[in-house]
């Protein structure tokens, strides 16, 4: 746990993974993030997470009335710095890309926030979250030591800090230092695998003579000339299909070994989906396509979307909210990635649903052009209209015309009854 302390702590076990500290796996492999890139499924998991949450277009957003309608609020400072750039350097792609590549990495994004006089946020610095060490003060509030910057006891008001699933209240834990055992495994493979195939599989086979008493082994001259006659008889395209005759008592025997008689590929396989359970990612999003198919691919991607990116936007958003905007400024300002590109299904799909929207009232044409980013249409032309079929009538307006119905039928019986009289 973290220690109650003013002062620069020693570190402690549970912020080790923030440091990027190696930890021994049991398969002998020393598991850090930087070695833990070194298996592509895990490059892969780390980048597919960074560029999703990159692309989403990063709004802060106005509420003008109770009713849930908003405005970008483009004349806010932060605005432009989560929409456009952070920083003098880097693009908001850049920043998000690695702020989420961080927590893929080691559980935790750190940021130093950098204000004027007038409070007003002037830039938002990424920091290498293995040079910060997170402690707790006297009074069970989070401060930071940037080693980097030779900067300590830095309050969490000039700090922005992301964090992945917590054991603790105060740093993230890294999904490296979680999977380490299956991450170790898998680069044990590919280290084995790459040992066999360098020094395995370039022989193809051996020269054999039977034990005859008496006989003497060969010396270094004649195995290397039988070898450059036999080389040069039997090797290369053009001999491939030539017959060999032995003399002398020497045999052939072929050396070979198949990755599936070692098992190396279902190994490889089980470890790139140990990396995809690693990140709650479907397999086929880092291009495992074992068990997709074309009629499941497209549930699968939404289901990427809402059940392992939105996580991750929502630690996003949340901890923005938190940082760079200030207690009073929540009540009118919030901080929203655009996720409805990624939800978005076929377009034969979607424009059936568009249809539907449409004509049961519910969805306007600009409210259509809005989701398709297309620019909206003018009052004049419609766009704001909503539509009512021409069969559907208010539950309450319904039974008001029956009253009416049935009194006007009884008028009209007591009518006739009058001129009969």
């Amino acid at each position: 746990m973290a220690t109650r302390s003013t002062g620069v702590s020693r570190p402690s076990s549970w912020f080790s993974s923030a440091l990027g500290g190696a930890s021994a796996s049991k398969s002998g492999i020393h598991v850090t993030p930087e070695s833990a890139m070194g298996f592509i499924a895990v490059y892969a998991a780390v980048r597919l997470l960074s560029e999703s949450v990159a692309q989403l277009p990063c709004n802060l957003y106005r509420r003008t009335d109770k009713k849930g309608n908003r405005d970008k609020a483009t004349d806010h400072s932060l605005f432009d710095k989560l929409r456009h750039a952070p920083n003098d350097w880097m693009t908001a792609f850049d920043y998000h890309e690695y702020q989420q590549g961080a927590l893929g990495l080691r559980g935790n994004s750190y940021n130093r926030v950098m204000r004027s006089g007038s409070g007003e946020i002037d830039a938002i610095i990424p920091l290498d979250p293995s040079q910060v060490i997170v402690r707790v003060d006297s009074n069970r509030m989070p401060v930071f030591d940037l080693l980097e910057q030779n900067e300590f006891n830095v309050p969490y008001s000039k700090m922005h800090h992301i964090a992945a699933f917590k054991t603790n209240a105060y740093v993230g834990l890294s999904p490296i230092q979680a999977g380490r055992e299956g991450i170790g495994l898998a680069l044990a493979t590919e280290q084995h695998a790459s040992e066999i195939f360098s020094n395995g599989t370039n022989l193809k086979g051996t020269l054999e003579r039977d034990w005859v008493q008496g006989a003497k082994p060969l010396g270094k001259e004649q195995v290397d000339a039988l070898k450059a006659q036999w080389n040069k008889l039997y090797r290369g395209l053009g001999a491939s299909d030539d017959i060999a005759v032995l003399q002398d008592g020497f045999k052939f025997k072929s050396i070979s070994m198949s990755n599936e008689d070692a098992q190396l590929l279902a190994s490889r396989a089980h470890s790139i989906n140990e990396v995809a359970r690693l990140y709650n990612i479907p397999p086929h999003m880092i291009q495992s396509l074992d068990k997709a198919t074309f009629s499941n691919i497209e549930s699968q991607a939404l289901q990427y979307v809402m059940y392992s990116l939105m996580p991750w936007v929502k630690r996003h958003e949340a901890a923005m909210m938190r940082d760079l905007l200030t207690q009073e400024e929540r009540k009118d300002y919030y901080i929203e990635f655009n996720v409805s590109g990624l939800l978005r299904g076929d377009m034969a799909t979607r424009f059936n649903s568009y249809a539907q929207g449409r004509q049961w009232g519910w969805l306007s044409v600009n409210d259509i052009r809005r989701l398709e980013n297309l620019p909206p249409l003018s009052k004049d032309q419609g766009g704001d209209i909503y539509l009512q079929p021409m069969n559907m009538v208010d539950a309450g307006d319904y039974q008001k015309q029956a009253v009416n119905k049935k009194v006007d039928k009884e008028m009209q019986a007591i009518k006739r009854i009058a001129k009969n009289e």
